[in-house]
């Protein structure tokens, strides 16, 4: 049961890894966050918000 909590955990590392540059140079920030510093995000960054597993 640890082995496989442990290999999800590795798994979402991993696709967080992969993700977050992508993110970071689609939008020069982490749009996920704008919210929580007061920041407005541009209707493009809004939509991709909505998308399945956009944010981690």
């Amino acid at each position: 049961m640890q082995q496989h909590i442990n290999q999800t955990r590795l798994e979402n590392t991993l696709k967080f890894e992969h993700a977050h540059p992508e993110i970071m140079l689609r939008f020069s920030c982490e749009e996920q966050r704008n919210a929580i510093f007061g920041h407005v995000s541009t209707l493009v960054a809004l939509v991709f918000l909505q998308q399945l597993g956009s944010s981690f």
